[in-house]
């Protein structure tokens, strides 16, 4: 059955995405009212009876119709590709219907969201668009709007390009004719002042605002309910577009802004808060946390089926071997010695993070393990490197800590070889030059420091990816593999992960992969695809 509470309903078959008509009651049962409207589509295409209850006749509308070919300007010298120009038609789609606020395009990490939201907006035609994205993707950004926007004024000239940086303050009068960048962080400096009547706003890496509580996802929310309350009122519309490759980096709670975001409240009248969202997708069990002190934690997913239909709704999503010729990641895990004495203290943290997961704390002490662990994994790392760059060329490093960074590009210097680091020491223009050269074929090596690099930047070049070190957290290794896995990358791609002899590191790694199966079977509907060197 679809909608038990108890532990084995977050556990579901590979192929289990079929509804029934008794479980289309029990839905409408559980929700006090008509057929929830996000099952919609999938009733009327199975061909299900819901004479017992039937759909407004705006959800019906959207649940019968499908996108539709649209004709999207580009600039002379670019093509789009089929999946992106499938994108702009999905978009357009959606942006038809009330219960819309804009859309989630969760395309795999290497598919060209950013060149699909611009063509979007090439076909949109909007007065202003506002673009929201970490601070490091600004660059990039501002580049591929001066390759690819077709957006002209009244005049006949391009749309400026503005960036909001420095204590300069904005208002939403700015984005008339106009593209307005601003990183996450600096959301502040816009004042929620004015605005457009036709008006588009994109969200790129949107897991950024993940958590409702934090200032930057409440500025966020403050900015995109003042563009869509002024251009309603003036007859227009605004559209938001919300972008990432990892919808779900730890579990379903993790979805919910996305929806409050996107779907209008009046469609939604019983999860309108994130406790109530938690208590119907998310599997909690009660932990002792303390001496005498136990708590609910979450654990996992439950009701994956229902949340993978409601998600559909609002989300296109494809992966990289639906769409492209890429060739499959290959998986390598090698063990590097480790002296004892500090293998012990490694494998405490190790268990620790088993036990408590992300609770767990990263203080000082933990942090100077990883560190030690981190630097003695160097040299074995700096002779693997060298053999790699021998036989398969170019080569991406990735390490957490500064120090680590420092040694292996130290090291790898030394040995003759030609490399170039990025981090989050250095500034978004340093980033992107060391991006750009390395693509060019200036230097053999890049290391990259994992929390600063591993989105938006493209590697390709490379087709083998070396993990010094990680920071557990299963997206952010899965999005540092894929810069050199994505559009570009026509060469088989392998993927080595550097483990510490004498502890489990191996095994936490490689148990990551049912963490991310939990997230593929929401989004994708299937487990992770990995082969495995042993």
């Amino acid at each position: 059955m679809l909608y038990r509470d108890d532990k084995k309903a977050f556990i579901m078959r590979e192929n289990e995405w079929e509804i029934a008509q008794e479980e289309i009651k029990g839905l409408r049962n559980f929700y006090r009212t008509v057929i929830p409207w996000w099952v919609a589509r999938h009733v009327y295409k199975k061909g299900i009876d819901t004479s017992f209850s039937k759909f407004p006749i705006d959800i019906e509308r959207w649940a019968k119709s499908d996108p539709e070919p649209v004709i999207i300007p580009t600039p002379p010298d670019r093509k789009l590709l089929k999946h992106q120009e499938e994108a702009v038609m999905w978009l357009n789609w959606i942006k038809q219907f009330d219960m819309f606020t804009g859309g989630l395009l969760a395309d795999e990490m290497g598919l060209g969201k950013t060149i699909s939201a611009i063509a979007f907006a090439n076909y949109l035609r909007p007065e202003g668009v506002l673009v929201v994205a970490p601070a490091h993707l600004l660059e990039n950004w501002k580049k591929e709007i001066s390759r690819w926007q077709t957006l002209e004024t009244e005049a006949g000239l391009k749309y400026n390009i503005k960036v909001v940086k420095g204590k300069k303050k904005f208002t939403l009068d700015d984005l008339k004719n106009s593209w307005l960048l601003v990183s996450y962080s600096s959301l502040h400096k816009i004042l929620p002042e004015g605005g457009v009547e036709k008006a588009l706003i994109i969200a790129d890496e949107s897991h950024y605002i993940k958590n409702i509580k934090t200032k930057r996802f409440k500025a966020f929310e403050n900015i995109h309910r003042r563009i869509h309350t002024h251009a309603e009122s003036k007859g227009g519309f605004a559209f938001t577009l919300l972008m990432t490759g990892t919808p779900i980096k730890n579990r379903a709670d993790d979805l919910y802004p996305a929806w409050r975001l996107i779907v209008d409240a009046r469609y939604e009248p019983y999860l309108t808060s994130q406790s109530r969202w938690n208590g119907r997708y998310v599997y909690y069990e009660q932990k002792k946390v303390g001496r005498n002190k136990w708590a609910w934690v979450k654990v996992g997913n439950k009701n994956e089926t229902e949340l993978r239909l409601r998600l559909s709704t609002i989300m296109l999503r494809r992966k990289k071997e639906d769409v492209l010729d890429l060739p499959d990641k290959v998986y390598q895990y090698l063990s590097v010695p480790v002296p004892s004495a500090l293998s012990k203290k490694f494998q405490e943290i190790l268990d620790l993070l088993e036990k408590e997961g992300h609770k767990v704390r990263f203080g000082e002490h933990i942090q100077q393990v990883l560190q030690e662990v981190g630097l003695r994994k160097v040299s074995p790392a700096v002779d693997l490197i060298k053999d790699i760059v021998e036989e398969r060329g170019a080569v991406v490093v990735w390490a957490y800590h500064h120090s680590v960074i420092d040694a292996l590009y130290e090291e790898l210097s030394k040995k003759g070889l030609s490399v170039v680091k990025a981090d989050g020491r250095d500034n978004d223009a340093v980033k992107q030059k060391a991006v750009e050269d390395f693509q060019k074929g200036k230097y053999d090596v890049f290391v990259a420091g994992l929390t600063a690099m591993n989105t938006g930047y493209t590697l390709t070049r490379a087709n083998t990816t070396v993990f010094v070190q990680t920071n557990f957290t299963p997206a952010d290794m899965r999005q540092a593999e894929d810069r050199i896995h994505r559009i570009g990358q026509d060469k088989d791609t392998l993927v080595i992960y550097l483990t510490a002899s004498g502890t489990t590191e191996e095994a936490v790694l490689r148990k990551w992969q049912d963490k991310e199966a939990s997230a593929e079977r929401i989004v994708d509907g299937q487990k992770a695809k990995r082969k495995i060197i042993t």
